[in-house]
């Protein structure tokens, strides 16, 4: 008898250190990442007793919620400005950034008539007529991108009056995904699960690298789930994900 509530005192002992371990960390991520960053979260969760809760938008509308006091624990950026600048704001930890991805653009379209997207669409024969979605350039940094590969096409006075503006990537998506632009300019990692024919890559050469960098916030410091999350993020596991999506 005494046996069997000694082993029982240990299972409620571990159980009780279990719960007591468990942390919640809550993780701003840039639009373009969403996809890959849900994989990322559900394989870390299996593993680990942690909860990680997602806050998604702009990199640029995170910055500004972060600089605003937003409880976030870490940021995920799609760019390396933005947590550079958190770092001399002192809003994050100085020597917690580190690039997680480089993104790749592509220009997609859900329109049967425009399909299929093949190189030589990069006359623009096709794009005389319609609008083309893109992220906002203002607030995130594949909008950036978007602009200067126009410009590198020498199409942006083509595409002028002729852009939709959307809050981020993942809207711009939706904007061509529902038929309320002819295409988009986004992110490789939004392609998962879509025909080669709905998208075109661009040439890495049309813009500047979209190298991708993630930063600890002050918030987060002495949070457990943090810490392990991207302790996670540097495997070989994760790594493994991130260029699953698209990136490198």
């Amino acid at each position: 008898m005494t046996a069997i509530f000694t082993i029982f005192s240990a299972m409620l002992w571990l159980c009780h250190s279990v719960y007591v371990l468990a942390e919640t960390s809550l993780i701003a991520t840039a639009a373009n990442f969403l996809p890959t960053m849900q994989q990322l979260v559900d394989d870390f969760e299996a593993q680990t007793p942690h909860k990680i809760n997602l806050s998604v938008a702009s990199s640029g509308k995170l910055y500004g919620q972060i600089t605003n006091g937003a409880p976030f624990d870490a940021f995920f950026s799609a760019d390396q400005n933005m947590p550079k600048r958190l770092i001399a704001e002192n809003l994050a930890m100085r020597a917690s950034r580190f690039t997680y991805a480089s993104g790749r653009l592509v220009i997609y379209t859900n329109l049967a008539e425009l399909m299929p997207l093949s190189p030589d669409i990069l006359s623009f024969t096709k794009l005389k007529v319609g609008q083309i979605a893109i992220a906002n350039p203002q607030l995130a940094p594949y909008g950036i991108a978007a602009i200067e590969a126009l410009k590198n096409l020498n199409l942006a006075a083509d595409f002028e009056g002729r852009l939709i503006y959307a809050e981020n990537v993942a809207q711009a998506y939706q904007f061509a995904a529902t038929g309320n632009a002819h295409y988009a300019i986004v992110s490789l990692s939004q392609m998962a699960g879509l025909e080669p024919q709905n998208y075109l890559p661009l040439l890495a050469e049309l813009h500047k690298p979209i190298l991708q960098d993630a930063v600890l916030l002050n918030h987060g410091k002495n949070n457990a789930a943090t810490l392990e999350f991207l302790a996670y993020i540097k495997g070989q596991k994760a790594k493994d994900i991130i260029t699953g999506f698209g990136y490198k």
